[in-house]
């Protein structure tokens, strides 16, 4: 009577939230960041085989989820788009508005990208910001769809793309990931060179350190990113990167830590460079989940700087 019970509650209880909320319990434990669980391994690929027979045919689309491992999990995608740009003082706010009521929503409303975070720099004299997209699949960069935005940019863009500074943009796919969840605070380290060191120990390391909360390497695919299209034409000496570390934390105690902790892990990168560093802090996020139906009439170039519409 009691098995018979319990598949009943089974079936009738959101069965996906229950068994990744599992996962990522035990995920979250200090000593999971030292031992790698994966399901995928043999032995446990066969539990979850045995259990996914045991279901209705309607559960089965999870456990098959899972028994890909946990680690698409923690990267949301595999892929993504990175972006610097600094910016002059005079032009900030309007950046600002351009860039959380029409370019962010343009972008993620793209098949294939999943999200937008926007960070900006601290403790620098320079307006810097870094723009991390999350992208579904990593050959989303040289889409269709996303290269026809880039040939037809707005006239709000049209003015906005001369005036960036210092830019640099590299997309591709994430090759290795560790930790769970989102910091409040980013460390983003390129390199001009293929990582030598072991990426998925390197994160595993750096997101078992105290309140570190993830830790990703990415690797761009210059064929893609350096396709010409108008958008690239507006702006000058553009660059790229052949990679990128990003470390994610709670605080800049913890993220100083991390970084100090780099060269150790990973000789191939400069200890004097990453010291000087700086960190960055949220400032936007918005995740395709979140888009509005319609853009308001009322956000547009003409928008009044520093005043909300509406407000």
């Amino acid at each position: 009577m009691r098995r018979r019970r319990r598949a009943d509650n089974l079936d009738a209880m959101p069965f996906r939230a229950i068994v990744i909320d599992k996962v990522a319990r035990r995920a979250a434990k200090p000593e999971s960041l030292h031992k790698s669980w994966n399901p995928a391994t043999e032995r446990q690929q066969q539990s979850f085989a045995k259990f996914a027979a045991s279901l209705p045919a309607h559960r089965t689309e999870v456990v098959n989820e899972l028994a890909a491992g946990y680690r698409d999990r923690v990267m949301r995608g595999s892929g993504f788009l990175a972006i610097w740009s600094d910016l002059p003082a005079e032009d900030e706010t309007d950046w600002a508005h351009w860039m959380t009521r029409e370019h962010a929503i343009e972008r993620v409303r793209v098949e294939g990208f999943l999200a937008c975070r926007i960070f900006r720099a601290l403790g620098t004299t320079t307006n810097r910001y870094f723009i991390l997209y999350d992208l579904e699949r990593p050959d989303v960069v040289g889409g269709a769809e996303y290269l026809a935005r880039l040939e037809a940019p707005t006239p709000w863009s049209q003015r906005i793309m001369p005036r960036l500074r210092n830019f640099a943009r590299g997309g591709g796919r994430v090759i290795a990931s560790a930790g769970i969840g989102q910091g409040g605070l980013m460390a983003a380290i390129r390199f001009d060179t293929q990582p030598e060191w072991e990426a998925d120990a390197l994160c595993r390391e750096l997101a078992s350190m105290d309140r570190v909360a993830t830790a990703r390497v990415m690797l761009t695919d210059l064929v893609q990113t350096s396709i010409q299209t108008r958008e690239k034409s507006m702006r000058s000496k553009d660059s790229t990167f052949a990679g990128l570390l990003v470390i994610e934390g709670l605080d800049q105690m913890s993220m100083r830590n991390a970084l100090w902790r780099l060269p150790s892990l990973a000789p191939q990168l400069n200890r004097r460079l990453i010291e000087e560093l700086p960190l960055y802090a949220i400032c936007f996020n918005l995740d395709r989940r979140l888009l509005p139906r319609r853009l308001s009439s009322s956000w547009s170039s003409d928008s009044t700087p520093g005043i909300l519409p509406g407000a």
